[in-house]
């Protein structure tokens, strides 16, 4: 069982104090949560259980598309490792986990940004990214504890602390805490989503940011800008897209979602 005192040593296959099928593996410092996991890929993990890769600073985070995950010291960064008897939009399910968990800790509203973004008044929040290699699948997530500098990458960013207009950081065991918290309920929502995955679709929606509005997006598959109504998103994943033209188009790939301009 992880405590505070190792808190600032690696750790391998602690086990969840009341969950004994999720098992840490703690390090202090990873230059990225999610390429250490990748390496990881060959790593045996029962059926039914979660490994979860924790740094307590990461110092070259990655998003999607390769972008650069801007990072807090000793804040959020994860990686949950499992083999999956259904294929999901999984990082959607962990974006929507960080939806439930956070209505938790903060008052505001929380709203999931296609494809899996999580922001507060437009502000990113938190960033989840999967990668699927046949029946394992890992996938990162960050969540903005105790971050700083509030200038994200390409859009603005918020935090935790400056959301609940706190001056101290989070500790280490706070953050821990919250990762044990949040990795019980990603587990109970892989396990319930994984036999209903259009109950998955059903429970995203009410979070989704700009839904049935006019939107632009970049198709990336496509290689071209498209405006419509933001229609729907479906269990694949996908953003259903209505055209402007009358077309209902979809959209497994994009960026730079973004409300239509006049």
């Amino acid at each position: 069982m992880i405590t505070e005192s190792n808190l600032n040593k690696s750790d391998a296959g602690s086990i969840d104090p009341e969950n004994p099928a999720i098992a840490y593996d703690c390090y202090p410092t990873l230059p990225s949560t999610h390429q250490w996991a990748l390496q990881q890929s060959k790593v045996p993990v029962a059926p039914e259980h979660l490994k979860v890769i924790v740094a307590h600073t990461q110092t070259n985070g990655v998003g999607s598309h390769q972008r650069s995950w801007l990072s807090g010291a000793h804040d959020f960064h994860i990686n949950l490792i499992f083999n999956a008897h259904q294929i999901l939009p999984f990082a959607q399910l962990a974006a929507y986990t960080v939806c439930t968990f956070l209505e938790q800790e903060i008052p505001q509203a929380v709203q999931l940004k296609w494809p899996n973004d999580v922001c507060v008044a437009g502000a990113k929040i938190s960033g989840c990214l999967a990668a699927v290699r046949g029946h394992w699948v890992t996938i990162g997530v960050g969540i903005n504890y105790n971050l700083e500098h509030l200038k994200a990458i390409d859009q603005p960013a918020t935090s935790v602390r400056h959301l609940l207009n706190q001056g101290s950081p989070f500790s280490k065991s706070a953050i821990f805490d919250k990762i044990q918290r949040f990795s019980r309920l990603f587990m109970s929502h892989w396990l319930s989503y994984s036999h209903q995955p259009t109950s998955l679709s059903d429970a995203c929606s009410p979070y989704w940011l700009y839904l049935h509005q006019a939107i632009t997006i970049f198709d990336e598959d496509q290689q071209q800008w498209l405006n419509g109504l933001f229609q729907a998103v479906l269990p694949n994943g996908s953003l259903q897209l209505r055209l402007n033209s009358g077309k209902t188009t979809t959209v497994l790939n994009g960026t730079h979602l973004q409300p239509a301009k006049d």
